[in-house]
């Protein structure tokens, strides 16, 4: 994930952090439901359609 946010931003895309970790959080499977629930609240971005 780094190496193509890293490519995004070469190509004038820049991709900001908390959108990166909200992306790898949510690609995360069941067992860490509970993680990724409490993290991606704690990012301020929490929606439950999006999960």
């Amino acid at each position: 994930m780094k190496h193509i946010a890293d490519e995004c931003r070469l190509a004038g895309a820049p991709i900001d952090d908390d959108d990166l970790v909200l992306h790898i959080l949510r690609g995360l499977g069941s067992e860490y439901r509970e993680l990724t629930t409490t993290s991606i609240y704690e990012l301020g971005s929490f929606d439950l359609y999006a999960i």
